[in-house]
C-alpha cells in the first residue's frame, strides 16, 4: 500500500482546515433534522439510555447488595434525562411502575431489539468516565513503568522504519507523553496533537487517515483544540497513563498518537510490557532518523529521501535538499544521504527527557501542584507591575510566583532555591551592583546545579551596555555583549538547541516583531529567535550553563508573544 493510498489522490492539497471542514460536514449530516428525535429515534434513544442506565445501576448496585433497586434507579434516571423528547409514562409505563416493590428487573432482558454493539460502547464509555474520575493516583513506587513501543506510520514508512521504545512512569500524564514523543521523534512541537484509543489491538495503523472505526476515547490539549474533537474527549494534562492502560475497558487496545493534523503523522502506540518504576521517561531503543517537519506527510518524506538517493538530483530535488538542511524547523544540516537516514541519537534523546522530567513536574514537584517561580527585583521601578501586568497575570496562572526586592530576603530564598523553583527571573539591573555580589554568586550556583536563570524585563532598559558586558563576563564567565537595539521581524531559529525545544509546545510563534536589545556572541544553537539565518546576535538566548540554563530576553515593549517565550524558558 502506498502513501497516496493513505492520503488519497489529492494528498498534496489536503490541509488541516479541510479535515476540520470534512468532519463538520459529517456532523451536520448526522444532525440535519433536530426534530427527528421526537419520533421513533427519540423513543429509541430514551430506551437505549434507560437500558444503559439500568445496566450501570445494576452493576454498581449489585456490589452493595441492592442490585434490583440500583437497576430501576439507573433506568429511571436515564429516562428523566430524555423527558424533553418523550412522555416517560406513556412510552415506558414508568408512571404506573411501583419502584419500591419491583425488584424483578434483575432478570429483565433490557437489550431487547437494541443494537448490542451500540449498547456495549455506551456502557464502556460510562465505565471509562467513572474509572478516570475515581481511580486512585497511587504513588509511582507502587506502579511499574509501561514499556511503550511507538511506530510512525508503520504501513507507509519503511527502509528505514521510524520507531522508538520508551519506559514511562504509570503516573505520567498523556501531556507529558506527548512531550516525550516530540523529543524522541525529533519533532519541533509546533502543531496540534491528540491520542485516540480504539476498540481493537491492530498495531499496523490505519489504511487511510479518514477511514477506520470511531475511537473509544480522545485525549488532547483541550485548551488548544478541544472544540475540534467529536465524541468523548479528555484533557491530556489530567489523564494519567495507568487510567487508560490499566482500565479494564481500554487495556490492550490500540492507541494512536496523531501529531500535526495537516500532515497526519500517526504514531501507533503499543504497550509491550512493564519495568521497574522510575520518576522519568527514558528511551530504550529505536530505529530511523526522525521525519522532516512540514514536509507534506509520508508522501513528502518519501520524495525527500528519493532526492537524497538520486545520483543526479533534479532542480526540484536540490531545492528540497536545501530546504531541509537550511530552513526546516527540525532539519538536519548533515542531510539524509546513505546511512544518515538511519541515524538517531539515543543519548541525546535521554538527556532531553531528563530535562523534560524537571520542567514538566514529573520529578520532584508534587502531583497537582503548580511549579514555583522566583522574581529577583532589586531595583524595582514603581511602574513595573503595571507595565508587566499581562505577563505577570499569565505567569501566575501557570506557577506560584514569589518576588524579592531586598537583599536579606533574596539571600534567604536563593540559599534554599535548588529544587524549589522551576526558574528564577532577574527583572532589573539592581543585581549587578557590587553590594549584591553574594546574590550574584547564589544565582550562578543555582544555575550550575541544574536551575534555570532568565535575565530580562527592565534589565534591558535600565542597564548600561558596559556594565552588563562586565556582569556577564565576570559573574557568569560568558562573553555575551549588548548588540543592536531596534525593532525587527524575528523568526524561530530552526537550529535552536534541543534543550529549549524540549520545553516548547504548540503556541510558540514561528515569527513575530519586537523591539529588543540583541545579545552578541551566543552560540548559533542558543539563539532562539533570529532575523537572518546568518545572524550573530539574538534578542532571545537560552544556553546550557553547568547542569542548568541561562536565558536572555531583550524585548523592551512586552510583546504578547514574548510572554509565551518566557513561559517556555521557565518550563511552565
Amino acid at each position: 500500500m502506498s502513501n497516496r493510498d493513505y492520503y488519497g489522490s489529492e494528498a498534496s492539497n489536503y490541509s488541516a482546515s479541510e479535515a476540520n471542514s470534512y468532519q463538520g460536514q459529517q456532523y451536520q449530516q448526522q444532525t440535519a433534522n433536530p426534530n427527528e428525535a421526537n419520533g421513533e429515534r427519540g423513543v429509541g434513544a430514551a430506551l437505549l439510555g434507560g437500558a444503559g442506565g439500568a445496566m450501570a445501576g445494576h452493576h454498581f448496585g449489585k456490589s452493595s447488595g441492592h442490585s434490583g433497586l440500583g437497576t430501576v434507579a439507573g433506568a429511571n434516571m436515564q429516562c428523566i434525562r430524555r423527558r424533553d423528547t418523550m412522555d416517560p409514562r406513556g412510552n415506558l409505563g414508568l408512571g404506573n411502575m411501583d419502584l419500591r416493590g419491583n425488584s424483578d428487573l434483575d432478570n429483565m432482558d433490557l437489550r431487547g431489539s437494541l443494537d448490542l454493539n451500540t449498547m456495549d460502547l455506551m456502557s464502556n464509555m460510562d465505565t471509562i468516565s467513572i474509572i478516570m474520575d475515581t481511580m486512585d493516583t497511587t504513588d509511582f513506587e507502587i506502579r511499574q513503568n509501561y514499556i511503550l513501543k511507538v511506530d510512525l506510520l508503520p504501513r507507509f514508512i519503511s527502509n528505514p522504519r521510524i520507531t522508538r521504545t520508551l519506559s514511562c512512569p504509570a503516573t505520567a500524564t498523556f501531556a507529558t507523553l506527548h512531550e516525550a514523543l516530540i523529543i524522541a521523534f525529533g519533532w519541533s512541537n509546533t502543531h496540534l496533537y491528540d491520542f485516540k484509543v480504539y476498540n481493537h489491538s491492530d498495531a499496523r495503523g490505519r489504511e487511510h487517515r479518514l477511514a477506520g472505526p470511531e475511537s473509544l476515547l480522545t485525549i488532547t490539549d483541550t485548551s488548544l483544540n478541544g472544540d475540534m474533537m467529536m465524541g468523548p474527549t479528555r484533557d491530556s494534562s489530567k489523564v494519567k497513563l495507568f487510567q487508560v492502560l490499566d482500565n479494564s475497558t481500554t487495556k490492550g487496545k490500540t492507541i494512536h498518537y496523531l501529531y500535526d493534523l495537516g500532515d497526519g503523522w500517526e504514531h501507533v502506540v503499543t504497550c509491550t510490557g512493564r519495568s521497574d518504576a522510575t520518576q522519568h521517561i527514558s528511551c530504550l531503543e529505536g530505529e530511523g532518523h526522525g521525519c522532516a517537519e512540514d514536509v507534506g506527510g509520508p508522501l513528502g518524506w518519501e520524495e525527500l529521501l528519493e532526492a537524497y538517493d538520486a545520483e543526479s538530483p533534479t532542480s526540484d530535488q536540490k531545492e528540497q535538499i536545501i530546504w531541509y538542511e537550511t530552513f526546516a524547523s527540525n532539519g538536519d544540516p548533515e542531510g539524509l544521504r546513505g546511512e544518515l537516514k538511519w541515524k538517531w541519537d539515543k543519548d541525546g534523546i535521554n538527556e532531553q527527557l531528563k530535562e523534560l522530567t524537571q520542567s514538566s513536574g514529573t520529578g520532584s514537584t508534587a502531583p497537582g501542584s503548580l511549579p514555583s517561580i522566583l522574581l529577583v527585583s532589586l531595583s524595582k521601578q514603581p511602574f513595573f507591575d503595571e507595565m508587566y501586568s499581562a505577563l505577570l497575570t499569565n505567569l501566575r496562572s501557570k506557577a506560584t510566583v514569589t518576588e524579592v526586592t531586598e537583599k536579606n530576603t533574596a539571600m534567604e530564598k536563593l540559599s534554599a532555591a535548588q529544587g524549589q523553583y522551576a526558574a528564577i527571573i532577574v527583572t532589573d539591573s539592581g543585581v549587578i551592583k557590587k553590594k549584591f555580589n553574594a546574590i550574584q554568586k547564589k544565582l550562578v550556583e543555582y544555575a550550575q546545579a541544574g536551575g534555570t536563570v532568565i535575565i530580562g524585563l527592565h534589565y534591558c532598559s535600565f542597564t548600561r551596555p558596559s556594565d552588563s558586558n562586565l556582569f556577564f563576563q565576570k559573574t557568569w564567565g560568558v562573553n555575551w555583549k549588548f548588540g543592536n537595539y531596534g525593532r525587527y521581524d524575528f523568526r524561530l531559529n530552526p537550529r535552536a538547541n534541543s534543550a529549549f525545544m524540549a520545553r516548547c509546545r504548540p503556541g510558540l510563534p514561528q515569527q513575530y516583531s519586537m523591539k529588543a536589545v540583541h545579545m552578541q556572541n551566543a552560540r548559533p544553537e542558543d539563539q532562539i529567535y533570529i532575523y537572518l539565518p546568518t545572524s550573530t546576535e539574538s534578542p532571545a538566548i537560552f544556553a546550557k550553563y553547568g547542569n542548568g540554563f541561562l536565558g536572555w530576553i531583550g524585548d523592551v515593549n512586552t510583546e504578547s508573544e514574548t510572554t509565551e517565550l518566557l513561559l517556555r524558558m521557565c518550563g511552565v
